[in-house]
């Protein structure tokens, strides 16, 4: 729709196909489910070290972002051979996977609100890159987008935490209210001081993080990630709201929430992109991301939000 030139059309299409491999990395379930989220966290790390592996290669063989593309395509691939790999020779489960009609159309539909879930999430995540390439140029998103990919290896902290904590927190629900009231109070506050913790280390030392990792040449990228760190809170705090929602089967705020956020993030960006660039942009996503756990804070208990009890036993 932008009418960009073929070369970067052939990127996005090869960065598209992630989402057909995306399926692999599913079989993770089937070891967080027993609270075995051993494998799933050494799945990562061996996937993380061959597709890096892999990305230096071709950084340094070829200078085209094909390739480099075709390995973010590989990495799903290479996760799926690692989980069952380990499903047939340390679990010796089956992968006879054969599916009905009748479950396919469940689980489409079951699917739907998480689906739109995703949608509004990755709205918010990167339309503000798109924004600023219409508004200012691609030197500036190149700035930006450096800030935002340090911030994004924080995510590793969350996303392992909250892996490991899911069953925890359904086994909860399933003891008493108490009990999981109790468990989730404890792990919120524990992302929250995590969170302050990162943002204000990144925040001191975000000049030194940006010459260690890109060099002297992306400096610009400084300011916008000591404003763009703080939008960790938000990031972090969500992940367990909406594994919260997920638990709760609270499909209509699972929606609201992100929805919202998108909202909010697209209009700050077209008053503050304008008036000060990147940094602007940095600005209008804290706001948003920290704005979410408000919003849920409030919405949770009005009526229309309101869900029936859910058992997972």
């Amino acid at each position: 729709f932008l009418k960009e030139e073929v070369y970067i059309k052939i990127i996005i299409g090869l960065l598209s196909l992630t989402f057909i491999t995306q399926p692999f990395t599913l079989f993770s379930f089937d070891f967080l489910k027993d609270k075995e989220a051993k494998y799933v966290t050494i799945t990562q790390v061996l996937t993380l070290l061959i597709s890096n592996g892999l990305k230096i290669l071709s950084v340094l063989v070829t200078p085209s972002l094909i390739y480099f593309s075709a390995i973010l395509v590989l990495e799903n691939i290479i996760a799926g051979v690692i989980y069952i790999y380990q499903l047939k020779r340390i679990k010796k489960v089956s992968l006879q996977l054969r599916p009905t009609k009748k479950m396919v159309r469940a689980i489409f539909f079951l699917s739907l609100p998480l689906v739109l879930f995703s949608v509004f999430g990755e709205i918010y995540a990167r339309i503000d890159q798109i924004m600023l390439r219409h508004f200012i140029d691609t030197t500036t998103v190149g700035f930006y987008a450096a800030a935002v990919r340090i911030t994004e290896l924080c995510y590793t902290l969350p996303n392992i935490l909250l892996g490991a904590l899911f069953p925890a927190l359904v086994n909860a629900l399933n003891v008493s209210k108490t009990e999981y009231a109790k468990r989730f109070k404890f792990f919120y506050y524990t992302l929250g001081v995590a969170s302050v913790c990162i943002s204000l280390l990144f925040f001191v030392f975000s000049n030194l993080l940006i010459k260690i990792i890109y060099g002297a040449k992306f400096l610009e990228a400084a300011p916008i990630l000591s404003i763009y760190i703080f939008s960790l809170f938000g990031s972090f705090i969500c992940g367990l709201i909406y594994q919260d929602l997920i638990i709760k089967n609270s499909t209509r705020l699972l929606i609201t929430l992100p929805a919202l956020t998108a909202i909010i993030n697209i209009t700050l960006n077209l008053y503050l992109i304008p008036a000060y660039g990147a940094e602007g942009a940095a600005r209008a996503t804290v706001i948003s991301y920290n704005l979410t756990p408000f919003f849920w804070y409030i919405l949770k208990n009005l009526p229309i939000y309101k869900t029936k009890e859910v058992s997972y036993i």
